[in-house]
Formats: structure tokens, C-alpha cells, sequence
């Protein structure tokens, strides 16, 4: 009890000693050489953002900050330009591959933006997006600079870009299917003969008909082996062709099943040896899978690595491959 009374004394004495002093306001030295601005959504790298690819302007919102030891005694206008020089940078740091984003395909309706005096945060920029003008399926990157500050003001070096990333998907296919006529097997990594119903072979992959399949080896060898993965198939559509992907149909009668693709590897080649990687990818266990390329490719040949089937079955089967 004597503990707690001596400190209750103690606390009481020190409080009445900073109730008798008069508050002292805080001084800054050189106080505005600490006051910076910067756009907000730069902290966010990149800004990322999906649409559906259609002729659709989205609009994106974002604008500029101010921090410092005082408050902005006027206002402060800020200038946002694109720096299209910054994204083969971006890439090189980032270990990307983005594409520019091309002028048809943004728009900005006010450039400028201001922080009123008072305030730490300023309007918003007005951009649009509209990825149906984009170069390809690939991810488009757009970089927006703070350029001029008045009064000058120095910027957040950190801060001064934002980054906005648009990835652009399609709701249904909006490609035509090319024809499978020229279409003939250049290479397999092994087939079946499983009768004139079901087929196996690997040119039933292409052939038309959804009841029949391309379908690796499943019976043993001399030895008792049989393959596992990888599996491929090579086609030669006969002719050179402007590819923006391909759909894979798993068996009907297996849709949900062990065998179908999983992980997938595509490539083309303009000459049947040299292979130019396109994407790997993850299917679903479905009906059917639909495959963007990333960019359009002219080429003859095109050739499906399957790496994994589902369930984790050594054999693969494939209904059919069609091109659009």
C-alpha cells in the first residue's frame, strides 16, 4: 500500500508540473524541404486491372498526394504523362515481357490534378482503357509519370509512376475455327490401335469426329512397359496459318475422368523442327479447353506436349484439336 501511495504522490506532483507550463508549439527547421508529393497508386506495382475484351472504354480512377511536416499553404498542380520508355525497363528489372500499351487503346480526358491548399489529396486522373485495341492477348503495361509540380515541389522518386496492368480476356471465342481438310500427323509420341469406333490413333485428334480419339500407348510392350508423360502430337496443317489458339476436347465419355490433359506445353514451327515455345497451361478436367495464344503466330505446324493427365494417370487421350 505504501508503494502505490508514494507513486499516486509521484504522478500527481509530475502532472501538476505540465499543467502549469504553457504548451510550446513544434518547430521544424527547413520544414518544406520535407514535403513531397506522389500519385497514390504507385505503391501498388503494377496496378493491376482485367476486362473483357470487347470495344468498351473502362475507366480508371487515381490521383496525387501530398505529405509533408506542414500543410500546403496554396494549391498544388500536378501533371500526369504517359512514359511508354519505361516499359522495356520495367521488363528488364521485373523479368516481364508486357507490352506497351498503343495509343488507340487509353485515353486521358484531363491530365492535370490539384491539391487544394489544406488538403493532402488531390482529384482524380480520368483514364479509359479499351483493350479491344490492344496488339495481342498478352498483358499490356502503361506507364503515367508525374512530369511538373507548381508551385515546385519535389516528388517521392518511389512514387512518382504508376504502373497499370490490364489483362484483357474474352468472354466467348471470337475466332473462327480453321479447317482440319489439310490437316495431316507429323509426328506422335505413341498411339493404339483400339478399333474403327474409338479409334486411338493419332490422327483421330483431328479428324472431325468427337467419339474418336488419339490415346497413348496403354498396352505393355514386349518388356511389360508402357509410357508414362511426356506424350505429344506434331500437326502439319498443310499450309501456313494465322493461329490465335487452340481448343482441346478431352474423351466424351471421360469428361470429369483419370486420362484427359492437364498440364500442357504448345508450340509451332514454321518448318516442322525448329519449335518456338507458345505457353504452358493448366486445363480443367472438362469438356473442352479453349487455349490463347498470348500474341498471333504464322506458322504451318503446332504440337501439344501433355506433362500431366489428370488423377495422375500415366496415359493421355484426346477427342480432338481444332485451330482458330
Amino acid at each position: 500500500m505504501k508503494k502505490i501511495t508514494l507513486l499516486n504522490l509521484f504522478l500527481a506532483g509530475l502532472l501538476s508540473v505540465f499543467l502549469s507550463c504553457e504548451s510550446e508549439k513544434l518547430e521544424v527547421k527547413d520544414a518544406q524541404t520535407y514535403s513531397k508529393v506522389f500519385l497514390r497508386k504507385a505503391m501498388e506495382i503494377p496496378y493491376n486491372h482485367t476486362y473483357t475484351i470487347k470495344d468498351e472504354w473502362y475507366p480508371i480512377e487515381f490521383g496525387a498526394g501530398y505529405g509533408g511536416v506542414k500543410l500546403n499553404a496554396e494549391n498544388i498542380f500536378i501533371t500526369i504523362e504517359e512514359r511508354m520508355e519505361l516499359v522495356e525497363k520495367y521488363n528488364e528489372v521485373n523479368g516481364t515481357s508486357y507490352a506497351a500499351m498503343n495509343p488507340d487503346s487509353y485515353r486521358i480526358a484531363d491530365n492535370q490534378v490539384i491539391i487544394p491548399s489544406g488538403r493532402n489529396g488531390s482529384n482524380s486522373v480520368k483514364l479509359e482503357i479499351n483493350p479491344f485495341y490492344f496488339s495481342s492477348l498478352k498483358p499490356h503495361l502503361l506507364p503515367l509519370s508525374i512530369t511538373s509540380v507548381v508551385p515546385e515541389i519535389p516528388v517521392e522518386e518511389d512514387l512518382r509512376t504508376i504502373y497499370v496492368l490490364i489483362n484483357g480476356k474474352y468472354e466467348e471465342n471470337p475466332f473462327e475455327k480453321l479447317s482440319q481438310e489439310l490437316w495431316t500427323l507429323l509426328d506422335v509420341s505413341s498411339d493404339e490401335n483400339d478399333g474403327p469406333n474409338t479409334g486411338g490413333r493419332g490422327h483421330h485428334a483431328f479428324d472431325g469426329d468427337l467419339e474418336t480419339f488419339w490415346h497413348s500407348q496403354w498396352r505393355r510392350d514386349e518388356d511389360g512397359n508402357r509410357p508414362g508423360h511426356p506424350h505429344y502430337i506434331s500437326i502439319d496443317m498443310g499450309q501456313v496459318e494465322s493461329l490465335h489458339g487452340i481448343e482441346v476436347f478431352g474423351r466424351t465419355n471421360r469428361v470429369g475422368d483419370n486420362g484427359n490433359p492437364k498440364d500442357v506445353i504448345i508450340e509451332v514451327s514454321e518448318n516442322g523442327e525448329d519449335w518456338q515455345l507458345i505457353e504452358q497451361y493448366t486445363l480443367e478436367n472438362t469438356a473442352s479447353n479453349i487455349l490463347y495464344f498470348p500474341e498471333i503466330v504464322n506458322v504451318r505446324y503446332f504440337k501439344m506436349t501433355v506433362l500431366a493427365s489428370h488423377e495422375d494417370v500415366y496415359r493421355t487421350h484426346v477427342s480432338e484439336i481444332e485451330a482458330f
